[in-house]
């Protein structure tokens, strides 16, 4: 009997990282579509992420390069999110997804907060990428930040992600990005 309750929350655990392994990959795809069709900034945020166009790159894959920055891009930030909200759990400076929410200006007063926490506190390279990737967004792009945000908060808040610990939610935000 043991055996079968190991089973069954096995499997419930599985349904819980798939549950919000397919609400970020929904999110994930519409911030990546902030950026696609957009040369300019898919050309420097593939330079970010260590991809840059090589000399004679063909138009098909470049527009493979440019996407592939923008869904990397935004797996960066949904990854920055659950790390903030996870440190913003434990440490008193770090201001939460929903205050974070609030303010005017999303992407810069997020930028600036990343800013801070990679320079006075550390987490490099998951908050100065983060912040670097920000400053690319579309100058229109707080909504959906919002909405991304919003979702990583209600996906902390329920526990999916916290529960089965930040590694398994990092295991979902790549399963989301990589079959979106």
């Amino acid at each position: 009997m043991d055996a079968l309750r190991h089973a069954q929350e096995a499997l419930t655990k599985d349904d819980i990282v798939e549950e919000t392994a397919k609400s970020l990959s929904i999110q994930l795809d519409g911030v990546a579509k902030l950026w696609m069709g957009q040369k300019g900034p898919c050309d420097r945020l593939s330079g970010i992420l260590g991809f840059a166009a090589p000399k004679g790159e063909i138009a098909e894959k470049a527009n493979e390069r440019r996407e592939t920055a923008a869904k990397v891009s935004a797996l960066v930030l949904a990854n920055a999110f659950i790390f903030q909200e996870q440190l913003a759990a434990t440490d008193g400076r770090i201001t939460p997804l929903r205050k974070l929410q609030t303010e005017k200006d999303l992407v810069g007063a997020t930028a600036k907060h990343w800013k801070w926490i990679w320079e006075n506190i550390n987490y490099v390279p998951i908050f100065q990428l983060g912040e670097r990737v920000l400053n690319e967004l579309p100058v229109n792009a707080n909504s959906k930040l919002a909405v991304t945000a919003r979702l990583l908060r209600r996906s902390s808040r329920k526990g999916h992600l916290e529960k089965y610990s930040l590694e398994a939610g990092r295991s979902a935000i790549f399963v989301a990005a990589v079959s979106a």
